[in-house]
């Protein structure tokens, strides 16, 4: 009953990435489909993949599931040419989106399907109107921070134990900011690895650290961490950018404009970022002028929220 819990508070506090559908359909007769789909409540998302009349599938499916996704590739024979409308079925009850890629002898595309348009139709003659990979993952990084609980606990955390200073909390958001877009791009890269397990541990701790710190009392001595919240930061951006890594590599990047996509998707978290910290420091000064003081049952909810995630996720380590 206990790991039963603890397992299934594991993904809480994880964005739900988008999926994604590929094809590679450079010779018709063989098209190369690759389906991809996160995992939401112990199951993957209820989509289905609808391609053009044309095209019938032709042999098994292969299948292969880490924790959060599931991937299925197939062959299919679309005939002479690839044409007609491929649809996603299932978005307008699910949600979220579908990162498409399409490519052929002669074009190259990259799109979004979503609830209100989860269509797509091969473009006739020259490649047009295709969003870069930096369009295509600049929303997908604003989603998958905004959608982060363990991140947006770390953020919030900082602003609270940074407090009113704006120096401190510029360098605090600026190395914080730094640190895992350097590891987000180093891991995305394969020059770094770690295990995604003990990286989303790691992430927890670094909640659970802060919430410590603000528990401590008001007349305590300060601590390294209130001394030095621009390295505390960097240190745990270093975890949180392997995590954003993680992610993305679940969704996997285009081999053709890896480097876009890269920036697009960091930007995307940065924006996002950036727009909850304008809103916590909104929220304060609003609490301020109306002489409110939410701050200490604020940290105990954080810490135990914090709590729940470090032992969780520490426990899918010790079992996975």
């Amino acid at each position: 009953m206990i790991s039963a819990l603890l397992l299934g508070a594991v993904a809480w506090g994880h964005a739900l990435e988008p999926s994604l559908l590929e094809l590679d359909a450079r010779d018709p007769a063989r098209v190369q489909v690759t389906w991809k789909r996160p995992f939401a409540e112990g199951s993957p998302l209820p989509l289905d993949v609808l391609l053009p009349p044309g095209c019938a599938a032709t042999g098994p499916v292969t299948v292969d599931e880490s924790t959060t996704v599931r991937t299925e590739r197939w062959t299919a024979d679309c005939g002479a040419a690839f044409s007609g409308q491929l649809s996603v079925l299932g978005l307008e009850r699910t949600g979220g989106d579908v990162i498409f890629r399409y490519q052929d002898s002669e074009q190259r595309h990259h799109a979004v399907l979503t609830p209100a348009a989860p269509s797509w139709s091969r473009p006739q003659g020259a490649a047009s109107g295709s969003p870069s990979a930096l369009r295509l993952y600049l929303p997908i990084g604003v989603e998958h921070i905004l959608e982060g609980a363990d991140h947006l606990a770390f953020v919030l955390g900082l602003v609270l134990l940074v407090g009113r200073r704006a120096r401190a909390l510029l360098l605090a958001i600026t190395g914080f900011t730094l640190a895992h877009s350097l590891t987000l791009a180093l891991a995305s890269l394969d020059v770094v690895r770690a295990p995604s397990a003990v990286v989303e541990a790691c992430i927890a701790g670094s909640v659970l650290l802060l919430a410590v710190e603000l528990a401590r009392p008001a007349d305590a001595p300060p601590t390294w961490t209130h001394r030095h919240p621009a390295l505390v930061s960097m240190a745990c951006g270093l975890l949180h950018g392997l995590g954003f890594a993680g992610a993305l590599a679940e969704l996997g990047l285009p081999q053709d404009d890896l480097l876009g996509a890269l920036l697009g998707f960091n930007l995307g978290v940065e924006a996002g970022q950036l727009t909850v910290v304008a809103g916590l420091l909104a929220l304060g000064a609003a609490a301020r002028a109306l002489r409110l003081t939410a701050q200490r049952p604020l940290v105990y909810a954080l810490g135990a929220v914090a709590a729940m995630w470090t032992l969780a996720r520490g426990w899918a380590v010790l079992i996975g």
